[in-house]
This record gives C-alpha cells, sequence and structure tokens, in this order.
C-alpha cells in the first residue's frame, strides 16, 4: 500500500510502501487557529508481498505538536548492558532536534529517569549539548543500576526511560519508552 499526504493543497510526503513508519512535519503549511484540510490518498492496487494486504489505513495516526527544541521521533535509544552479576550499566542516547533559526547555536539538557513498573526513579542521568538551528544532535548519558528485575516469559517486568529536554531552566519537551 502506498500512500500520499496532502495538507490543505500542498503535497506533504509520498510513502512507498505500508511496511514502514514515516513522519510528515507540516509546520510551515498548517493554518494555525484555522480549519485545515488533511487528505490522504491510499493506493493498494500493487502488491508487496504474496499474500493478501489488504487496502486502507490498518496503523496508528498521530498529531505530535512540540516545541523547536525537542526530541526526535524514535530519538531515545536506551542500552541496557550487563556488567557482573546484579550490575547493569544503562546507556541513553537521545536525538535532539531544533526546528527554529533563533538563536543560532541553542543549548540543551537532557535528562533521563529510568522508572521502575512502579513509577519510582530507578536512576537518573544527565547530558547537555549544542544543536544548530534546523539541525540535529546526539548526547549520550550513562547510569549503573544495581540488582535490576530482569524481564522473563514469565515475569514480562518492563522499565520506562522518560526522558526531559530543558531550554535554559525551561522544560520544553518530556516523552518516555518502555
Amino acid at each position: 500500500t502506498q500512500a500520499t499526504v496532502y495538507l490543505n493543497g500542498c503535497l506533504m510526503k509520498h510513502s512507498f510502501t505500508g511496511y514502514t513508519p514515516f513522519e510528515v512535519d507540516i509546520t510551515d503549511v498548517v493554518k494555525y487557529g484555522e480549519k485545515n484540510v488533511l487528505a490522504v490518498y491510499v493506493r493498494a492496487d500493487e502488491h508487496e508481498g504474496w499474500w493478501y494486504e489488504g487496502a486502507g489505513i490498518y496503523r496508528h495516526v498521530y498529531l505530535i505538536k512540540t516545541a523547536p527544541l525537542a526530541s526526535d521521533l524514535y530519538g531515545i535509544y536506551v542500552i541496557p548492558e550487563k556488567v557482573s552479576d546484579g550490575k547493569w550499566s544503562v546507556t541513553v542516547e537521545n536525538t535532539i532536534r531544533c526546528d527554529s533559526a533563533t538563536p543560532y547555536k541553542r543549548e540543551f539538557r537532557v535528562v533521563n529517569e529510568i522508572l521502575d513498573s512502579a513509577g519510582n526513579v530507578v536512576v537518573t542521568t544527565e547530558s547537555a549539548g549544542i544543536v544548530n538551528p534546523y539541525d540535529k544532535t546526539t548526547v549520550t548519558g550513562n547510569a549503573t543500576v544495581s540488582d535490576p528485575r530482569l524481564w522473563d516469559v514469565d515475569d514480562p517486568y518492563l522499565y520506562t526511560c522518560r526522558t526531559t529536554v530543558f531550554d535554559g531552566d525551561a522544560a520544553v519537551d518530556c516523552d518516555e519508552v518502555s
């Protein structure tokens, strides 16, 4: 299935496959405070596999509004590594984007909190960086977790990483991954 996305009559994006997610930045075309027309044309007459794929939109569609300085879509990457019995190193890579022309270079700070399933903070990492206008950059934080409860088929325990992006002292974006 192929999809073509239009906003207010402007071609925004063409996706050539139904198997991968994609994003569309509508900032320059959306009419703030007014009615907007979003149209998606789905073409399902070409097959990508040997099975019946159906036709239409079968995946979630989200409208994500962020500040100009924010985590990139899929920009939080958590890498747990076993150091020794009962001790794990957790590295968090954050890709931060700047969708603004001012100031010329944007300083930011990122705080990552690893939360247990009850929402309690287990460990925190903090990193800082600079990103140029209309660009992305990646910063890395690292922490050690002692005696984590490991995921198992019989005990599917999950931790969550909550990432908060700060522009100066102001929290401008917050996102979570499990």
